[in-house]
């Protein structure tokens, strides 16, 4: 392709670049074996920087030529957008679920949050008393919402210590991938529920147990 080349900042572009094409010259295990939700949780990390905080951060560079300062930085904007447009949507994109002490559960979409998805949504959550010394589960009941707040069933363990999981799927005629479910454990305490654990791809992830989350993508 034709490159528009400045000497400050040699061949960059974000019109042709595709995420799922592109590879680093010197080849890393850590890139080479990202899967989907490796690279759903990067893409939130690029979606936080806004036009003004890659503006901001390419002006540190001191340029002497202003059109390659403002290139540079159209640039990356347009490689974030396409970043997050790929990966956001590529998985089930329901992040930060919060039990509150009545049993609703609360949560985010990060594709919707970033702008790169929109339309009507059906969640989804099927509810179950969680075993944590076993990984046996028992099934409580499912409820749905158009919103990302869902109501528990009835028959949430009540006790101190005990387990629930949730796994948390989303219908969307623009996205399929969606209806693959993310799993959410949580953990009864005196001061409510506490997120202990977290999978966006529950058949290959080895079962969360009690203490920090092990994959919070």
């Amino acid at each position: 392709m034709d490159y528009v080349e400045y000497p400050s900042v040699g061949k960059f572009e974000g019109d042709v670049f595709d995420p799922r094409m592109w590879r680093p010259q010197t080849p890393t295990t850590a890139y080479l074996e990202m899967r989907d939700d490796d690279a759903f949780w990067a893409a939130r990390r690029v979606a936080a920087f806004t036009d003004d905080l890659i503006r901001a951060a390419v002006h540190t560079g001191q340029y002497s030529d202003p059109k390659a300062e403002k290139y540079l930085a159209d640039v990356l904007i347009k490689r974030r957008d396409k970043v997050t447009s790929t990966y956001l949507t590529a998985v089930n994109p329901i992040v930060s679920p919060r039990l509150d002490a009545d049993s609703r559960l609360t949560f985010d979409n990060a594709a919707l949050a970033a702008g790169v998805a929109s339309g009507p949504a059906t969640y989804r959550g099927s509810w179950f008393r969680f075993d944590n010394a076993t990984g046996e589960t028992q099934a409580l009941s499912d409820t749905q919402s158009a919103t990302t707040t869902l109501e528990a069933p009835p028959g949430m363990p009540t006790a101190s210590g005990s387990f629930v999981k949730v796994d948390i799927s989303v219908d969307s005629e623009a996205h399929p991938t969606w209806r693959r479910p993310i799993s959410a454990y949580f953990r009864r305490g005196g001061a409510g529920w506490t997120l202990v654990g977290l999978e966006r791809l529950p058949e290959t992830l080895a079962i969360a147990t009690a203490g920090p989350v092990r994959r919070a993508h």
